[in-house]
């Protein structure tokens, strides 16, 4: 279903949502790999977000750190 969101509103207003829920959802799978890959994305992207501590936490077994510099 997010795979389907993401090609039709790539754009959206809910692509951070998207993107958080693809890292919960890989690592409640057991994709750990891939959900700390993503992770690391979406932390990158948008270190600010109120969901990285959620996604940072997301694969417990990973080692995902959540950027805390400051923004430019």
């Amino acid at each position: 279903m997010l795979e389907r969101h993401a090609q039709d509103f790539a754009a959206g207003s809910l692509t951070e949502e998207r993107q958080a829920l693809r890292v919960l959802a890989l690592c409640a799978a057991g994709e750990v790999a891939r959900g700390v890959d993503e992770a690391a994305v979406f932390l990158g992207a948008h270190p600010r977000s109120t969901y990285a501590a959620r996604v940072a936490a997301a694969c417990p077994t990973g080692h995902v750190l959540k950027d805390t510099s400051e923004a430019p």
